[in-house]
């Protein structure tokens, strides 16, 4: 695999503004390192902006692990966040999915200030989860921070990571707030509601889903041990958008898990993300799919999700009321899992309901039922607890 490389700029007083000079490396496909290109890297053509003093350190504590698309607008201040915060034990390593915009042209410049800066642009789109599994492969850390681009690091994040990784835990969960949109307004305090930090044992695994639940689906929270990531099955969770909880919760976490309850990044809530159109896929399909295929037991599963929520009339309606079920979702989701003509009734006939009538009917099935009267919990199989939070929790200003 062939990457172009920008060199390396030194950073003394503050940014120093250097011209980039370009070097062609060539991987030997014979290297024996644990650390040289798998197949899935050979996979792909990647073209990489890096630091060229980066090619022969040594092995890592972490590796920030920050995957972006199309977010330009949102990557400069998420980077700001992150890169004062980088030390000797670490190295952030960005993967462009194949933007159109002109993230290329700010993370070369970051690149140019920062020595432990490595970014790599597909040239095509490789999906959310081959992205992240990108990463991983080509991560020189012990430990994986997986990282969104629109989200931000709190100051001195990095420094309290590293110091909870000096215990060998095969897996760190890190507490963040939530923020509107703009930043500008605190909405939950506590992603996972923890107020003390919690180790779990390698077989607490149905207590740490109870506790943390599908809150681990926020990619910000998982600072993962690259050969326990490494180890897991992975493919299979190409194009789920939930590859991280699925390499989690897979079987038995190595080691000893430990839950922050610090806040240390910021998310960044109702984002207009990449996988808004998936939305019903992920929720109805692929998050049940993956609870039910765990070796969770029974009562913690059902306590999640059900296996097939998307047959239930309140979830449907719930969804066709938010504007998230459509004739679309329909032919991609519903209809090649539907047995007989019978069961596609209740599927077919919520598709008649406008939004503004869905949100009637299902105010008055919810008077009927004394199902959740906000349609937002209704569908909420994979946030029930955070749903509630981020209802009742009125917007405040830092």
């Amino acid at each position: 695999m062939k990457y172009t490389c920008v060199g390396h700029h030194s950073r003394e007083n503050g940014f120093a503004w250097r011209n980039a000079y370009n070097l062609t490396h060539q991987t030997s496909k014979n290297n024996s390192d644990d650390r040289a290109p798998s197949s899935l890297m050979r996979a792909f053509h990647t073209t990489s902006v890096c630091d060229t003093t980066m090619a022969n350190t040594p092995n890592l504590k972490l590796s920030i692990c920050l995957a972006t698309f199309n977010r330009a607008n949102f990557l400069a201040i998420t980077l700001d966040s992150i890169l004062s915060q980088l030390n000797s034990d670490c190295e952030i390593v960005i993967s462009d999915n194949a933007s159109t915009d002109n993230t290329e042209e700010i993370v070369t410049k970051y690149a140019s200030q920062c020595n432990r800066l490595r970014y790599m642009k597909q040239e095509t789109n490789l999906g959310f989860d081959r992205n992240f599994d990108f990463m991983v492969e080509v991560a020189r850390g012990e430990y994986c921070w997986l990282f969104a681009d629109d989200d931000l690091m709190k100051p001195g994040a990095v420094l309290t990571v590293l110091k909870a990784l000096r215990t060998d835990y095969g897996l760190v969960l890190v507490n963040g707030e939530v923020r509107d949109a703009n930043m500008a307004n605190i909405r939950l305090d506590s992603f996972f509601g923890v107020d003390c930090d919690r180790v779990y044992a390698s077989n607490e695994m149905d207590r740490l889903f109870t506790d943390v639940g599908a809150c681990a689906v926020c990619i910000c929270s998982i600072v993962i041990k690259r050969s326990f990531w490494l180890g897991r099955e992975r493919q299979r969770f190409y194009g789920s958008w939930l590859i991280h909880v699925g390499v989690i919760f897979q079987t038995s976490v190595p080691g000893n898990t430990l839950v922050m309850a610090e806040p240390l990044v910021s998310l960044r809530l109702d984002n207009k993300r990449t996988w808004a159109t998936e939305r019903f896929q992920i929720e109805m399909i692929n998050w049940p799919s993956l609870v039910w295929s765990s070796p969770l037991s029974a009562a913690t599963k059902r306590r999640f999700s059900l296996a097939e929520p998307w047959r239930r009339l309140r979830y449907l309606l719930a969804l066709r009321a938010m504007g998230v079920y459509s004739l679309a979702e329909y032919h991609k989701s519903v209809r090649p899992r539907l047995r007989s003509v019978r069961e596609s009734a209740i599927p077919i006939m919520i598709l008649f309901l406008t939004p503004k009538l869905a949100r009637y009917f299902y105010a008055l099935y919810s008077f009927m039922s004394g199902a959740p009267k906000s349609p937002y919990d209704a569908r909420s199989t994979m946030f029930p607890k955070c749903a509630k939070q981020l209802r009742d929790a009125p917007a405040r200003d830092n």
